[in-house]
């Protein structure tokens, strides 16, 4: 299916996820979109197709992490050479992954946002799962990484 329009895109990713029993709902958390399609993977990680309103021809797929308080408490509390240190290894890890990543606080993070743009052009059912998994695959990395520095907090 080629393309073209906005709401031509919305219906093929609509249909997509609804096929996949991972939509969740369109609520809209942000009044700078078009349109926004929630869904959680079958890991239970959520994720959000959006169109911001200046995009006529592509939609983002953006997932994002939010630190268990116990993580970001350990993070904060180290010493800030070897936090800094931590944080350029997690950098280094994510940086060769396709989605770009941006985090909430360049100093001590409390989230990491994972996004990518899909221009219309090329969006088709394969590309979505394409994006979504490299989006799902870096918030995996990202909880595997702080459980592996500061071990899995109570009650996980």
């Amino acid at each position: 299916m080629s393309v073209g329009t906005t709401d031509q895109a919305k219906a093929l990713i609509q249909s997509w996820m609804n096929n996949r029993g991972i939509y969740k709902d369109d609520t809209i958390s942000t009044k700078n979109v078009t349109f926004q399609l929630n869904g959680v993977n079958s890991n239970g990680i959520g994720f959000s197709v959006i169109q911001p309103i200046g995009l006529k021809t592509s939609v983002i797929i953006i997932a994002q992490i939010d630190l268990h308080p116990a993580h970001y408490k350990a993070l904060a509390e180290l010493s800030k050479p070897t936090r800094n240190k931590f944080l350029f290894r997690l950098k280094r890890d994510l940086v060769f992954r396709p989605p770009a990543f941006m985090f909430n606080d360049p100093e001590i993070p409390k989230s990491i946002q994972f996004s990518n743009e899909i221009m219309f052009e090329e969006l088709s059912e394969s590309k979505i799962r394409e994006v979504i998994e490299n989006a799902i695959k870096c918030v995996l990395w990202v909880a595997w990484s702080f459980g592996e520095e500061f071990g899995l907090p109570e009650g996980t």
